[in-house]
């Protein structure tokens, strides 16, 4: 692939980067949620190698209290293990004052910030109540 080819690739995920700014910031509000629930797992990567599952070659996601152990029998280190944590967060839309919950997953965080009865700091669309962004 010649430099024109990489400089069009870098192009296209710039314009997409920047439209979804725009779209954040020209359709939504910053605003609070709280989170409702929330689970944790863990995984285990290092650069471009990571474990996977048997059967399918997806990443693998193991209790977050045996994965130091899974590393280092994989020859990773314990450092090398990360958190995914799949939440639900509940806002109350300025629009018409309702309560809604949304859902989100977020890799590579640290647990302590998302605890049930954090707040977090979500985008709410500006006409759509039920809509919002983490």
């Amino acid at each position: 692939m010649g430099l024109k080819s990489y400089g069009a690739i870098i192009g296209c995920v710039a314009v997409a980067a920047g439209v979804s700014q725009a779209d954040k910031a020209a359709n939504y509000t910053k605003s609070e949620a709280q989170i409702t629930a929330a689970t944790f797992d863990c995984y285990v990567e290092h650069g471009n190698r990571h474990l996977v599952e048997r059967d399918t070659e997806d990443r693998a996601y193991i209790d977050c209290s045996l994965a130091p152990m899974a590393a280092v029998m994989n020859d990773f280190k314990p450092e090398h293990v990360k958190t995914r944590m799949k939440a639900t967060y509940q806002y109350v839309s300025a629009i018409d004052g309702e309560t809604y919950q949304q859902s989100f997953t977020k890799s590579d965080i640290d647990q302590a910030d998302y605890q049930v009865g954090s707040t977090i700091e979500v985008y709410l669309h500006k006409t759509k109540p039920e809509k919002s962004r983490f």
